[in-house]
């Protein structure tokens, strides 16, 4: 049987890789966006009464040579916007930096020798659920990618913080709102640098440990458990009606080129080519 072989330098092949590159830079931007569109909100309401309406004709919209004032804003419409602002923050960045925690998480697989639960784990903690903390497998070969999870899950409810940034205040008889542009910076200054270098870390790990761009995407996960390892843990499966417990039992496995067919799949290591450490660190920081 011949050999697939996957041309890793293909124009295609490139231009996939970098479109997968560019989509957390893409929401990168779009988060630094809600925050200074969450700035520039908390400016205009700075020192004005809070029963007041808003009034944004002063930051009328001018696009093809033509403005387009905004309307007065109710003190519930204003807060709807602000929160608008955050929320969307918040999800920009998760996105972004899910993007990263993907290229992370393959690149977990690619380097380390894993039991079916423990892949589990990693395709839970990839999709930012705190079960996938629970193998000490991972702790313990797979540190860097346990983190990389933490931060993904926590960083991103930086956006509640800055909430507190706009306050109430009385000013003769009168309350207005208090703007403290540090409550703002701090937290989005901090989350937008963390997601930067997680940006940073899931693109090396995307040029350099999935170079076939794969994702968790069911075609992808599909094919890499198409192999006669797992075929036949299935048909016993089926048989006993235990499908996880005899699944369990193939023993450890790592994502790799299998010897036979030289296509990308899951299989224990003998079953695998011999590919070496890729970054020369063994399984620590995987």
């Amino acid at each position: 049987m011949a050999k697939a072989e996957y041309d890793t330098d293909h124009p295609m092949a490139r231009g996939s890789r970098h479109l997968t590159g560019s989509k957390p830079i893409f929401y990168f931007i779009l988060a630094l966006g809600c925050a200074i569109g969450h700035h520039v909100v908390n400016t205009l309401l700075a020192g004005e009464p809070v029963d007041t309406l808003m009034n944004l004709d002063r930051f009328a919209i001018t696009a093809f040579n033509k403005s387009f004032p905004l309307k007065n804003l109710t003190q519930k419409q204003q807060h709807w916007i602000l929160n608008l602002f955050a929320f969307l923050f918040k999800s920009f960045v998760v996105r972004s930096m899910s993007c990263g925690l993907s290229q992370h998480a393959w690149k977990a697989l690619r380097t380390t020798e894993l039991t079916v639960l423990q892949i589990d784990r990693v395709i839970e903690l990839q999709h930012r659920r705190p079960s996938g903390l629970l193998s000490l497998t991972l702790w313990t070969n797979c540190f860097s990618f346990v983190l990389y999870g933490i931060i993904t899950i926590v960083v991103p409810y930086a956006a509640i913080f800055p909430g507190g940034s706009l306050t109430v205040a009385e000013s003769d008889g009168v309350s207005v709102y208090v703007y403290n542009p540090r409550w703002l910076a701090i937290p989005y200054a901090c989350t937008l640098g963390v997601t930067f270098l997680c940006i940073a870390l899931g693109t090396h790990h995307l040029f350099n440990h999935n170079k076939t761009n794969l994702s968790f995407a069911f075609s992808h996960i599909l094919s890499a458990t198409r192999n006669v390892s797992f075929d036949r843990a299935l048909a016993a499966a089926n048989k006993h009606h235990v499908p996880g417990k005899v699944l369990h039992q193939i023993g450890e496995v790592r994502f790799g080129v299998l010897r036979e067919t030289g296509r990308e799949a899951f299989a224990n290591v003998e079953d695998l080519e011999d590919e070496g450490d890729e970054d020369g660190t063994g399984c620590f920081g995987c």
